[in-house]
């Protein structure tokens, strides 16, 4: 789940839809729009996603951080939320959401 918000993250930052596109294949890049060109500077979220499990399977999780972003088009502190779920045995990005804080 890390290593998925991350990609996900540098992804937008370096405005890589192609990369976003292979890890979020439902998503539209635009959903991370104020990432495209930014850096974020300041993020006093712990890493704390919730994970859905089946058994002794994981199906899914949820992800809630708040970056502070400097650059780009849209710079400020955001609240994003990742969802993730398993299909075909690798975990994807299913949404995205960035609110102003």
């Amino acid at each position: 789940m890390i290593a998925l918000y991350f990609a996900a993250l540098r992804s937008a930052e370096q405005d890589q839809p192609a990369w976003w596109a292979s890890i979020a294949p439902s998503v539209p890049f635009k959903a991370a729009g104020p990432l495209v060109g930014a850096d974020v500077v300041h993020n006093d979220s712990t890493f704390n996603p919730v994970l859905r499990v089946t058994g002794d399977s994981l199906t899914g999780a949820t992800h809630a951080t708040e970056p502070e972003l400097a650059g780009g088009s849209s710079p400020g502190l955001y609240r994003i939320t990742m969802t993730a779920v398993v299909g075909n045995g690798q975990l994807v990005v299913t949404g995205w959401t960035m609110t102003p804080v």
